[in-house]
């Protein structure tokens, strides 16, 4: 897993208690959460003014965030550090791809996120340190951190803002 390393996000575990936090309505975008294909992955996108962002969460050692990106015409390199590490075809209603982790090349089909699902993070304490967030999918199962109790951290809903 050395190979990852660069890729990993501090905490991404399978968190208690559930989170209890609504995530807010951006009136310009779209939080779209699903599972990873063969995987215990979920995936989380962000969207908002034609960007995206978001991560993979699926334990401590197999995660990974993606820089904001345009969507053009309906579509999106998913990039870490400016690598490409996957891809997206985004519309209202549905955002499927590809994304490569673990070593391997999974699918992923999400929907926007409803209730107390989304994507969420809680900020580090200092800029150079890791940020632990988690994912909460619409039938309430997720992925994320276990020690700093997913209810306190914040819904992300802007990809140029994030953690």
């Amino acid at each position: 897993m050395t190979a990852t390393a660069g890729l990993m996000l501090a905490g991404c575990s399978d968190p208690e208690p559930k989170p209890t936090v609504t995530i807010p309505a951006a009136s310009d975008g779209v939080t779209f959460v699903g599972p990873v294909d063969a995987s215990t992955a979920n995936i989380g996108l962000v969207t908002r003014n034609d960007r995206l962002a978001g991560f993979v969460c699926q334990d401590e050692t197999a995660s990974l965030r993606f820089d904001p990106v345009p969507i053009e015409n309906g579509t999106a390199e998913l990039t870490q550090d400016g690598t490409v590490v996957g891809t997206v075809s985004v519309a209202d209603d549905v955002a499927v791809g590809t994304v490569d982790f673990g070593g391997s090349k999974h699918r992923f089909v999400t929907a926007p996120a409803t209730g107390q699902a989304g994507v969420f993070r809680l900020a580090a304490e200092n800029p150079d340190d890791a940020w632990d967030g988690w994912i909460v999918l619409n039938d309430g199962t997720y992925t994320g951190t276990s020690e700093n109790k997913p209810s306190t951290g914040m819904p992300w809903v802007d990809p140029e803002v994030g953690p």
